[in-house]
């Protein structure tokens, strides 16, 4: 072969490898390992990571919200530093100068001398719970049956707040169907005698625990009606009796009422246990009668009726008639003594139509009393 033609094939193979060569050792930086977010407490250590590749290897110099972080001269405790393969490390974050913190947006750039590349922004957040709830929860009065609501904001903080609750001191059951938590309210459904208690609400998060203050929850029982009153018959002057008692949380008050008007003046009385009593029935008295129960958690009714017969002898006719129609009359009042509350009210009646009934039914002796109240 002559030897100009081989020098010429020699030299075209030799620059072919050369190129290959030289495509193959410079390479751009690629990132191959981004950062992300990251939130720590104040004090301690941190890493934000980076690897790339390239040909020749990259540089790795890191940005914090957009400007150059300084980390030649890092003195191992404010200013961070790159480890060898690339990631930023803090040993103490938030520490080091007073009024200075490592929160930002920090950017990891590789460079090389066939190009630079750019990782995504990641964020280093100071970790933070502050002490105040922004809403408290307070106390709530639900009768049985209902729904009881619990509020609760909790502190701010990074990162948000779990929260759970509390109720006389230990966490809630939440797989129980009852509870339910919904952005931090406790509801409960139905409200149970047995959900009554201290409820407190908990934040937490990587920097700590806050608690709010206790709220009570009271469940309220219903007014039940243990014994209800039944329909009465009497003869025209005698004396009818209503039964009813009532139980709840609180204890129910009960009252009497008479579908035709008010209770008989006078001549009715209600018990310590709630009987109704209503004496020298007259004909006008029949009719129907409410006991009603009522507490802060509801109300509860009972009625029946009382039917008046006629008397069973002329004389007992008679006299229910002269004692529905005896009047009496007014003689005086007198003031017990000056700026006192209390009067004394005496009440006369009429002499004639006194001797007229006790010359009828011979009882010289009878007396009759009327007691008002004022």
């Amino acid at each position: 072969m002559d030897r100009s033609v081989f020098m010429r094939i020699l030299f075209t193979v030799f620059g072919v490898l050369s190129g290959s060569r030289v495509h193959a050792e410079e390479t751009p930086p690629r990132v191959v390992h981004h950062p992300s977010d990251v939130v720590v407490k104040v004090g301690d250590p941190a890493t934000l990571s980076c690897r790339v590749d390239g040909n020749p290897k990259p540089t790795i110099e890191w940005l914090r919200n957009g400007q150059p972080l300084d980390t030649a001269n890092g003195d191992g405790q404010w200013q961070p530093m790159v480890l060898s393969e690339g990631s930023l490390f803090f040993l103490s974050v938030g520490g080091g100068r007073r009024g200075q913190s490592h929160e930002g947006v920090y950017t990891c750039v590789a460079r090389n001398s066939a190009g630079t590349a750019t990782s995504r922004n990641a964020s280093l957040y100071i970790a933070v719970l502050q002490e105040e709830f922004t809403v408290q929860p307070s106390d709530v009065e639900v009768a049985e049956g209902e729904v009881a609501i619990l509020n609760c904001g909790p502190p701010m903080g990074h990162p948000e707040p779990n929260i759970i609750w509390k109720n006389n001191g230990l966490p809630i059951n939440t797989s129980n169907h009852h509870y339910t938590l919904l952005s931090g309210k406790l509801i409960i459904a139905p409200a149970e005698k047995n959900h009554s208690g201290a409820y407190v609400c908990v934040a937490s998060n990587t920097v700590g625990v806050r608690e709010s203050r206790a709220a009570r929850l009271s469940v309220l029982g219903k007014p039940v009606l243990v014994l209800k009153p039944e329909n009465v018959s009497v003869r025209l002057g005698e004396s009818a009796q209503f039964y009813c008692q009532a139980k709840g949380d609180p204890p129910p008050s009960v009252v009497w009422s008479r579908e035709q008007g008010p209770l008989p003046n006078g001549r009715y009385l209600v018990n310590p246990d709630q009987t109704l009593q209503i004496h020298y029935v007259t004909a006008q008295d029949a009719g129907k009668y409410t006991c009603t129960a009522v507490n802060d958690a509801g109300v509860v009714t009972a009625s029946a009726q009382l039917r008046v017969e006629e008397a069973a002898s002329t004389q007992q006719k008679d006299l229910h008639k002269e004692l529905s129609a005896l009047r009496v009359a007014l003689e005086n009042v007198t003031i017990m003594a000056p700026g006192s509350n209390i009067s004394q009210v005496q009440w006369k009646v009429r002499e004639n139509c006194f001797r007229e009934f006790q010359r009828k039914h011979k009882c010289n002796s009878c007396v009759i009393c009327v007691v008002f109240s004022l």
